[in-house]
């Protein structure tokens, strides 16, 4: 927020230079506020990134970024294989139920031919 720029002090009553004064003391007790809070919030958040550190480390053994995106490249690759391999599966079973209803209707008519 850009400021209008401020008369020269001789042009300026006292009354007025002791309301600027007033103002800017107001203006740097709300700075200081701000200060304040982002310090509480800087550490806060410290705080709650030591806390996520300490759950990677005890979960997966470390807390490097890098490392953990190679851990979960690693289970997303794991993991597609596995899928793919269920998708295999589920495929055997399904020709495996086709053979079988196949044999199952070619069955009563044999029966018949028997009869």
């Amino acid at each position: 927020m850009e400021r209008a720029a401020s008369p020269p002090p001789q042009a300026v009553s006292e009354d007025r230079v002791l309301a600027l004064l007033e103002e800017q003391r107001r203006r740097h007790a709300r700075l200081q506020e701000r200060q304040r809070l982002m310090r509480l919030e800087l550490a806060r958040r410290a705080e709650e990134l030591e806390s996520v550190k300490a759950e990677a480390r005890a979960a997966f053994g470390t807390d490097d970024p890098a490392a953990l995106q190679a851990l979960l490249d690693e289970r997303r690759r794991r993991n597609a294989e596995a899928v793919a391999a269920f998708r295999d599966q589920l495929d055997g079973i399904e020709r495996a139920l086709t053979e079988v209803e196949e044999h199952t209707r070619a069955r009563p008519d044999e029966r018949r031919d028997r009869a």
